[in-house]
């Protein structure tokens, strides 16, 4: 984490504004995709909601610099909207599986539906005061909530509640049998992975100055931590966080050769394949 501190920070000032800018978006990759592991890779249960909870987490954020709150006010209330959200959306966790992912899809796609047509300015967006993604400020929240991220991953790895959700990922019926229940441990993961994602959709508002439902909530949150933990290895903390690097790089570098946002899923989409035929476990 150290190394990982003093890397971000002394590249900062050496790099362009584009640079800055790709750093700034590879952090939150990498938070996105930590969190998303506790439920997905520890837990094993593979969601595809994160887009709600980062939009819930973003939309927050959005209003409070409408309204001109202090920015640590703001993120505050991002991550409490988010785990509020994540808590409304526990009753998905009595299914599993593939129903289990569409369920977490469906309240993604419910959660943008909502904020069209009750968030403040509607299906148009709303208009507030942001910071350039350039701003050191943006720099230093993106990385705090990393290594935040990496200590929270590292607190669940060393007690018993990632041990019981690993249990509860191999065998739900062995962990009812020696007093585990399934449902609290992974309600409690769940929550924590919502709060998560909801700070990083609220660095991510940050940097705007516009929001609206399809920003907030597009797909592209959703999947980006999926394909980033598949690609670095689910269950893994440097997992998640090469594979986020790798996944940012990846677009960065085909974006710059002129491609375009088709092409670009094109392109990932073919990478990914190879990756699940070569190295179905990821690269660590």
């Amino acid at each position: 984490l150290v190394v990982l501190a003093a890397l971000v920070l002394g590249l900062r000032g050496s790099l362009s504004d584009y640079d800055v800018g790709i750093m700034v978006t590879t952090l939150l990759y990498i938070g996105l995709a930590i969190s998303w592991d506790i439920i997905g890779g520890i837990g094993g249960l593979f969601a595809f909601g994160t887009a709600g909870f980062f939009g819930l987490g973003a939309y927050a954020a959005a209003i409070s610099a409408e309204h001109h709150l202090p920015l640590s006010v703001g993120l505050l209330i991002a991550v409490c909207v988010a785990a509020l959200g994540g808590t409304v959306a526990i009753p998905a966790l009595r299914a599993r599986g593939m129903y289990f992912a569409i369920l977490t899809l469906a309240i993604a796609s419910a959660a943008c539906a909502l904020a069209a047509r009750y968030a403040p300015g509607g299906s148009v967006g709303i208009l507030y005061s942001a910071y350039l993604p350039t701003d050191p400020l943006v720099t230093e929240l993106a990385l705090g909530g990393v290594l935040g991220a990496c200590l929270i991953y590292a607190v669940i790895e060393a007690t018993s509640l990632g041990v019981r959700l690993r249990l509860c990922r191999l065998d739900v019926e062995a962990a009812r049998s020696i007093g585990v229940d399934p449902r609290f441990v992974t309600s409690g993961a769940f929550v924590i992975t919502a709060a998560m994602a909801g700070y990083f959709g609220g660095v991510y508002a940050l940097t705007l100055g516009f929001m609206d439902p399809t920003t907030a909530f597009a797909p592209q949150w959703s999947t980006i931590p999926v394909l980033a933990c598949i690609l670095g290895g689910a269950g893994s903390l440097t997992g998640a966080i090469v594979g986020a690097t790798g996944y940012s790089l990846i677009i960065a570098w085909i974006t710059a050769l002129g491609a375009g946002p088709g092409q670009t899923d094109i392109v990932t989409g073919g990478i990914l394949i190879v990756l699940v035929l070569l190295a179905p476990r990821g690269l660590l």
